[in-house]
């Protein structure tokens, strides 16, 4: 009989295995298409940092240049694509198929122009020659707007479209008396006419105007030299106007893919020069819904499988656990299995918040700022409804019931920060 049970179980435990391999190659796809932008901008050169770190899981990256973020929004759409960069301010109404993956850094709007006139506010650029970047890109959406905002119209000046390398030459040319850029602070096309002696970069002095106007727009401050110390760029202290860029994808992209595209992310953006460490990827600044699988690795991080393990592996494993766990339950010597695991999972998941709890515990263990406490708070309530969103057996409910108190603890601990 144990030798017969023995049989059983190996046997389940090859269907599972062979089971969960032929799953993970069927469900899980061997190329993706990441939408970005022009060959020069920031999006292009991210893109490729992708494709690297994407590939060691196994998963070939096609990097597509695009005409920019509207353009990309279009592709999605249609099916023409897996992932994109898009550029704050760029989300249109009727756009209900994408939802975002995170937003990953900030992107400044860059303007520069000729040094034979003065530019503090974009008013001034009333009758001259701009380029505002091609139709279907981000940078086109936002100075559209904001040139808008200033009267600065087709009707009293002169606009044109032209791509990031088209502009710049004209720019260098004299033939333009200004060029708009949304794009990072590691752009080579940036440092490229912040060396131009003949070309100056706008400092928006209200700022203030724009960031309390425009809610996807955040001020930032490039000090004199952030650039290049030795070559002191730019030569002076600037205040620029900034959206984000997001990564967005059509609603079901598969759940592994988002978590792997947010480990590479987390790799790339983490450290940034116009950010605080860690704080990108982020959940904030977003104008599409946030994917759910997305939204579970921002606030947890990656489950220990993905964490610790190469993602092919990781994932196999993933679907074996998926589907042998119902087999092992129809087999009464192996059901004794069932519980183990329900148990593991269960400590996992307390364990996991209890973690979450005390972090945030220690966050804001000397915060007086009663709007860092709101943050807080909010951080608790969600933690909360989290927790009363599971099932437990009757085992756990003494542990469910403990970590509600514990939530509401710490909660009432801040409350009262607040409140003094």
């Amino acid at each position: 009989m144990k030798l017969k049970s023995l049989l059983i179980g190996l046997l389940l435990l090859i269907i599972g295995i062979l089971l969960a391999i032929k799953y993970s190659e069927h469900s899980l796809p061997k190329k993706i298409i990441l939408l970005t932008g022009d060959s020069k901008g920031a999006y292009y050169s991210f893109g490729l940092e992708y494709k690297e770190l994407i590939a060691k899981e196994g998963i070939e990256v096609e990097v597509r240049q695009t005409k920019g973020s509207l353009d990309n929004i279009k592709l999605l759409e249609n099916g023409d694509g897996d992932i994109a960069f898009i550029q704050g301010g760029t989300k249109e109404d009727q756009d209900t198929k994408l939802e975002s993956i995170a937003s990953l850094y900030r992107e400044p709007l860059w303007v520069f122009y000729k040094k034979d006139f003065s530019l503090e506010h974009l008013t001034s650029l009333k009758g001259k020659n701009l380029s505002i970047g091609p139709n279907e890109s981000g940078t086109y959406k936002v100075s559209q707007y904001l040139l808008n905002l200033n009267d600065v119209t087709p009707e009293n000046s002169h606009i044109f479209n032209y791509n990031f390398e088209q502009q710049a030459k004209l720019l260098k040319e004299g033939q333009l008396d200004a060029a708009f850029f949304v794009t990072g602070i590691d752009a080579k096309i940036i440092k490229e006419l912040l060396l131009e002696k003949d070309i100056a970069l706008m400092s928006f002095k209200n700022h203030l105007a724009y960031t309390h106007n425009v809610s996807f727009l955040t001020k930032v401050e490039i000090p004199e030299g952030m650039l290049d110390i030795k070559e002191n760029i730019p030569n002076i202290n600037t205040v620029l106007v900034a959206p984000t860029a997001v990564a967005v994808a059509r609603k079901g992209i598969n759940p592994r893919l988002v978590e792997i595209f947010l480990m590479a992310a987390q790799k790339i953006h983490k450290k940034s020069k116009l950010s605080a460490e860690e704080e990108f990827p982020s959940p904030k600044y977003l104008e599409f819904p946030l994917n759910s699988q997305a939204e579970s690795f921002l606030r947890y991080g990656p489950s220990v499988l993905f964490k610790y393990l190469p993602f092919r592996i990781a994932y196999i494993i993933d679907r074996f656990m998926i589907l042998i766990i119902p087999l092992l339950t129809v087999f009464f010597p192996f059901a004794k299995v069932a519980p183990i695991i329900y148990q593991w999972n269960m400590n996992k998941k307390i364990y996991k918040w209890y973690d979450f709890l005390y972090e945030v515990e220690n966050e804001f263990k000397t915060e007086t700022n009663p709007q860092k406490i709101d943050e807080g708070l909010k951080k608790l309530k969600n933690l909360a409804e989290d927790v009363n969103k599971v099932s437990v057996s009757y085992v756990y409910k003494k542990d469910i019931y403990n970590l509600k108190m514990h939530i509401s603890l710490v909660s009432q601990e801040l409350a009262s920060k607040k409140n003094t």
